[in-house]
């Protein structure tokens, strides 16, 4: 819909023109908003109705592009999302006439959406995991033993005795805090999970501090 919208000082709107997309956009045509635009505003989804009027008068008071997201009713009065982009110009008569367009994104939305709730499941989910594998004491990791890339959970920082903030893991890193006596145990159990995809060891590492610690590896690719 390709349109120019009008709004005068006393709170008086309308379209003076608006394409034949408006009927799409709206349900309502050209010349039933021409000289008011209510018909049009009445089909706003009413939680968003507020957040449209406040960004038509900031647009309008500071003179600048306006440019809002938004719901409208359909026939069936399900709903859909709107975007819309205009240019404010102020008139001599001290209205301002907004030239622009507004589209229907209902389905990019409906994806961005579904996204977004996605992303807040699967952060609901990492948190829960993070403190499942604090409170057992089990971390989770993935490495690569041809690049030498490690990335750790938090509980692991823990029970390496390292503060997150000071090391990057590595597989050098994590080899350095083996136990001499094992090293040769746990490098036999990387070489078999480089044919097998199976990393099975039990060993200990020292920490920072000294202490020894048993720890259990147990991986697959």
């Amino acid at each position: 819909m390709v349109y120019q919208f009008q709004l005068w000082p006393d709170g008086r709107t309308a379209f003076p023109y608006a394409s034949a997309g408006i009927e799409k956009i709206y349900g309502i045509k050209p010349e039933e908003v021409t000289i008011d635009a209510s018909l049009a505003f009445s089909k706003i989804y009413p939680e968003d109705l507020p957040a449209v009027s406040q960004s038509i008068d900031e647009s309008c008071r500071q003179q600048k592009v306006w440019q809002h997201e938004y719901r409208v009713f359909k026939d069936d009065r399900s709903l859909k999302w709107l975007s819309g982009k205009a240019m404010p110009e102020l008139q001599p008569d001290g209205s301002t006439l907004w030239h622009g367009y507004i589209e229907d994104i209902s389905k990019t939305k409906e994806h961005y959406l579904q996204l977004e709730a996605l992303n807040q499941q699967l952060s609901v989910a990492q948190q829960s995991l993070d403190l499942a594998s604090e409170q057992a004491k089990i971390g989770y990791w993935q490495a690569s033993l041809k690049h030498g890339t490690l990335w750790w959970s938090p509980i692991i920082y823990q029970i390496f005795g390292f503060e997150s903030d000071e090391i990057v893991p590595s597989v050098a890193l994590f080899k350095s805090t083996v136990h001499l006596d094992d090293l040769r145990k746990v490098e036999q159990s990387e070489l078999q999970a480089k044919l097998t995809g199976i990393h099975n060891v039990v060993h200990r590492i020292i920490r920072p501090d000294s202490e020894i610690r048993w720890v259990v590896i147990v991986t697959g690719k």
